[in-house]
C-alpha cells in the first residue's frame, strides 16, 4: 500500500504545477539531510498502519 501511495503522490504532484515544485524540492531537500524523504516517511505511515497491514478487499468474501 506504501508503494502505492508513493506513486499516486508523484502522479498528482505533476499535474500540481507549483505546489508540485515546491513539494519536490522540500522532499529531496529533507532525504538528503536526514535520510529519508517525506514520501518515504508517508508510505512507510501507510504500511504501518492498519489499513496497510489488515486491508483486503477480499476479507468480506473469504468468511
Amino acid at each position: 500500500m506504501g508503494t502505492i501511495a508513493k506513486v499516486a503522490l508523484g502522479v498528482g504532484l505533476i499535474y500540481a504545477g507549483p505546489i508540485g515544485i515546491a513539494y519536490g524540492i522540500t522532499d529531496l531537500t529533507v532525504g538528503i539531510i536526514t535520510g529519508t524523504t517525506i514520501t518515504d516517511r508517508i508510505a512507510s505511515g501507510i504500511d504501518n498502519s492498519r489499513l496497510g497491514t489488515d486491508f483486503n478487499i477480499f476479507s468480506s468474501l473469504n468468511k
